[in-house]
């Protein structure tokens, strides 16, 4: 069990005693998609947050969304990221004066391959205002700012220093407390809006309410701003196609090598590592197959290219021969 899993099962507790729950459900709008193995990509996205009444603070504190993100990966198999995310308006807020929506629209999971299978823990905390609370605030975010990227051979480095600094901020009663969380697996995951929300049991018809396409707070069927609970907006997204695949640490570093290669006069090993790259591309585990395919076939469509260019003395190549790599797949 996760500390967060601890807390959550404390703060429910709680919760039960006072005829309240937890409420996580999907709105209506917009209609949901299936996100299909091997397809697509998958993102997550905190929309926005609202913190209603603090159960415990009296002086100021931080608002954070935290989150635990689990999904599978072909080659390292279980993936755990983590973030927090702390908007400038949600820094030393006073309990006397809570009632504004948050707009974060931050991913706290960045696009990744779906293979199967994603759970997400997910939490708004209050941390009691200290002279240490926020400098620590700003590094845990600064790490998950490069824990969350959607390339695992970046995030990996940052994964357990992320984790064991949230450990200390947010699995402490006496610094945090948890305000509304949750904990979830999707077998058969769907795209759309979710909310997670703290409420008495039937107050809230979750079906009649709607995001604000403006600020990302919620509207009830008359279309007033939804008051009086704490919550957290929060979308599940998917792609056909990855945007950022220039990002891809192994894709990247396998072109430079093509142009030192080149820039060196060594024509041959230039070609070697052309091949190479496009090996790369087909089995990266940071794509889905059709966009693997699709970036080694432009790849290999540039061999000819390289092969006419029979002379490369060093020093007379000053730039990429084969051009910049965000030109390769456009």
């Amino acid at each position: 069990m996760s500390w967060f899993q601890s807390i959550l099962q404390r703060t429910k507790s709680i919760i039960i005693r006072q005829s309240e729950d937890f409420i996580l459900e999907r709105l209506p709008e917009p209609a949901p998609g299936a996100v299909t193995k091997d397809q697509d990509y998958v993102s997550i996205i905190v929309k926005s947050a609202r913190i209603d009444h603090v159960r415990r603070w009296t002086s100021k504190f931080y608002g954070c969304v935290q989150s635990r993100v689990h999904y599978l990966h072909v080659d390292r198999g279980d993936i755990e990221y983590q973030t927090v995310v702390v908007p400038a308006l949600m820094k030393d807020l006073d309990p006397k004066n809570l009632d504004k929506v948050i707009q974060i629209d931050k991913p706290i999971l960045g696009s990744v391959p779906y293979v199967g299978g994603l759970s997400l823990e997910l939490g708004l905390f209050s941390v009691k205002s200290v002279d240490l609370a926020g400098p620590y605030i700003d590094l845990l975010t600064s790490l998950a700012e490069k824990a969350s990227v959607g390339f695992v051979s970046a995030a990996l480095p940052f994964v357990e220093p992320f984790r064991k600094g949230a450990d200390l901020l947010f699995g402490n009663a006496d610094q945090s407390e948890l305000e509304i969380g949750y904990d979830k697996t999707w077998t058969d995951l769907e795209t759309g809006y979710w909310v997670l929300m703290l409420a008495p049991k039937g107050s809230v018809s979750v079906s009649s309410l709607k995001v604000d396409p403006n600020d990302g707070r919620l509207l009830d069927g008359k279309g007033s701003a939804l008051k009086g609970y704490p919550y957290i907006v929060f979308e599940i997204a998917k792609s056909n196609r990855r945007d950022d695949w220039i990002l891809i640490p192994e894709l990247k570093a396998g072109w430079d090598a093509i142009a030192k290669a080149a820039k060196a006069g060594q024509l041959d090993d230039a070609e070697q590592l052309l091949k190479q790259f496009v090996l790369t591309c087909r089995w990266s585990p940071d794509l889905v197959p059709a966009d693997q395919q699709r970036l080694a076939h432009a790849a290999e469509a540039k061999l000819p290219e390289l092969q006419k260019k029979t002379v490369i003395s060093a020093g007379a190549v000053t730039e990429h021969p084969l051009g910049e790599l965000r030109n390769l797949y456009p």
